[in-house]
């Protein structure tokens, strides 16, 4: 046990000896961080899980840019370690994309057409492992700036919806 036994103030840069969570998670449940530092100080936070959540997604969430059409033979692929897909493409061409099984994913995906020319060249998003959205076996994004959110079920499959 890191801690002083003359002041009883604590010195291991961790908390120990806390109940498990039973869950469900809800969003409200708080995290305590311990500020780096003096521990005697005692400087503590506290955050929700869901602003915890939306950090970290903000941190792993940096874009994917496309800058070249994917051939439908070829498709750009779309893993679990990328969340966001801006199209940008310096050439003019339609752009196929295929997203992993929905049940590998752990947060919503964003394509967007970041050029502005998807009327012309169309974005087609296809799915692997026997998934759909919402009943569909392909999405096609087909208005200049057009985008769609993929939200993931675990069971597999996804769906449309505002994030």
């Amino acid at each position: 046990m890191a801690q002083q036994d003359t002041l009883g103030i604590f010195t291991g840069g961790q908390m120990t000896d806390l109940p498990s969570f039973p869950g469900p998670f809800d969003g409200t449940e708080l995290f305590e961080v311990v500020a780096p530092g003096n521990a005697a100080l005692g400087i503590n936070y506290s955050v929700t899980a869901l602003i915890l959540t939306q950090f970290i997604i903000g941190l792993i969430a940096t874009p994917t840019f496309v800058t070249d059409g994917a051939d439908i033979g070829d498709p750009f692929p779309v893993d679990p370690t990328i969340l966001r897909v801006l199209v940008n493409k310096t050439i003019g061409a339609p752009t196929y994309i295929e997203l992993d099984p929905a049940s590998t994913f752990q947060a919503p995906v964003l394509i967007k057409d970041l050029k502005g020319d998807a009327d012309t060249n169309p974005i087609t998003i296809t799915f692997s492992g026997g998934d759909t959205m919402d009943g569909l076996t392909q999405v096609v994004i087909n208005n200049p700036f057009g985008y769609f959110w993929f939200n993931p079920l675990a069971a597999g499959n996804w769906y449309d919806a505002a994030f």
